[in-house]
């Protein structure tokens, strides 16, 4: 169970599982949707993710973004750029010791993430890119800023 709060205003609030072991790509999972303006609420999460496969110790991290989809969350890469960006050091799974301390004490960390620039907004507010063009247009002009994003996190050892 997990219990929160918030004051997102009309945005959709999804809960995104990430995992730091396996594929960041595809190792990842929506947990469910919360509701956007609540002052508490506690929710049932269920996730099944495979095991990590080597012994060591691993962290599991829920995340709440107003973002449609949970790649959105483990990349970082706000939805409205059409696809996630993947592998540019600011993935979920690239946290280090001071994001981790910061989600379990404070359960919100600043962390950077990709938006569109102010370009893609003019020509397209919230609208998603559709065409290949408009997809590379929009990445192109994305810039990379800081972010508050909402959590917890759950340490795994696997002996």
């Amino acid at each position: 169970y997990i219990s929160y709060r918030s004051n997102i205003g009309t945005a959709a609030v999804l809960l995104a599982a990430v995992p730091s072991w396996g594929d960041r790509t595809w190792n990842f999972g929506a947990a469910r949707a919360l509701k956007s303006r609540i002052l508490h609420d506690t929710v049932e999460v269920r996730i099944d993710f495979p095991a990590p496969a080597a012994r060591g110790h691993y962290w599991l991290a829920f995340i709440a973004a107003a973002e449609t989809e949970a790649k959105f969350i483990a990349s970082a890469t706000n939805w409205t750029l059409g696809r996630p960006v993947w592998h540019n050091g600011d993935d979920v799974a690239d946290f280090g010791l001071d994001e981790l301390r910061a989600l379990e004490t404070r359960g919100q960390v600043m962390w950077s993430a990709l938006a569109p620039g102010q370009d893609h907004m003019a020509r397209r507010l919230f609208a998603r890119p559709q065409s290949p063009a408009e997809l590379d247009s929009a990445l192109a002009s994305a810039v990379r800023g800081p972010r508050l994003l909402w959590g917890t996190v759950v340490y795994v050892m696997v002996e």
